[in-house]
């Protein structure tokens, strides 16, 4: 469900920039002062992740030197049903996708590529509304890239959601905070899922190496649940509770901190999404510069 606690390391904590489903980025605009080309990028900003929300990319068009193709790499395989276009220019923008399935093997050389499948693609009106481009029928492609090229005869840019749904055995939500963590330095960090549809549990995680002191616990949540966040003193020499404790509800997507004072070595953090499913990350002490040993 979750990956474990983990000790923070003294590192500087790059998050990479790549066109990753839920850690992606947004190209810089390739012609200055173009106010479409900013409004879409604040559309890819603003993006609300759900189940069904793959991945997502910035597009422009009609720019000189023509449009370059945006590959985006997916966390699971999933069926791509559609692109959901919101596009401003007051033009058309055309639109073709195509399904990578499989990834090259690291050591296959430069030329190695996946093997690939046409999804089609459509029109839709720059009008900064959403428009639903319906892909080809591709429930039986197990794809793990999407790449989107766009055309148009005038200057547009557009914010790309693709959209689908993940294969039966995957948890859309199990990957969805990986980089969290490299954001910056934390005494100790955990994420994942809630765990799937119809198996969802309770998160709970102790680290009794964590010093007495005072302790802020960063807590991030994605999907549709109302997750209660608890954190709590323990004892390091049996992990009992010490009766010092602080709560507090959270909506998702959303986030919070918590500030909690222990007296012993020894944290618990739990956090209750009452069934729903989603993802987390819990960061400890953020900004702390432990030494790993």
């Amino acid at each position: 469900m979750g990956k474990p606690l983990a000790r923070g390391i003294v590192a500087a904590g790059a998050l990479v920039a790549a066109c990753l489903t839920f850690a992606a980025c947004a190209p810089a605009p390739s012609f200055e002062a173009d106010v479409e080309a900013a409004w879409a990028a604040q559309q890819f900003d603003r993006v609300t992740f759900t189940p069904a929300v793959l991945g997502r990319a910035v597009l422009e068009a009609g720019t000189t030197g023509g449009a370059e193709p945006v590959a985006v790499v997916l966390p699971f395989a999933s069926a791509v049903s559609d692109l959901r276009v919101r596009c401003a220019g007051g033009a058309t923008i055309r639109i073709q996708a195509q399904a990578g399935t499989g990834r090259p093997r690291a050591d296959a050389g430069s030329g190695a590529r996946a093997a690939t499948h046409a999804l089609g693609g459509g029109e839709a009106t720059c009008d900064r509304t959403d428009h639903v481009i319906a892909l080809a029928a591709a429930s039986g492609i197990r794809a793990t890239s999407v790449t989107v090229r766009a055309t148009s005869t005038v200057a547009v840019a557009a914010l790309v959601v693709i959209e689908g749904t993940a294969f039966a055995g995957t948890d859309p939500w199990q990957h969805y905070f990986d980089s969290a963590a490299d954001a910056q330095p934390y005494a100790a960090s955990m994420s994942g899922s809630f765990g799937p549809e119809g198996n969802v549990s309770v998160t709970s995680t102790t680290d009794l190496s964590l010093a007495a002191g005072d302790h802020v616990i960063e807590f991030q949540c994605a999907g549709d649940a109302q997750v209660t966040l608890t954190a709590s003193a323990v004892r390091a020499s049996n992990g009992n509770p010490t009766g010092a404790w602080t709560s507090t509800d959270v909506s998702c997507p959303g986030s919070t901190y918590l500030e909690l004072t222990t007296l012993d070595e020894g944290l618990t953090i739990t956090a209750d999404s009452h069934g729903a499913t989603g993802a987390f990350f819990i960061g400890v002490d953020p900004g702390a510069t432990t030494i790993a040993p």
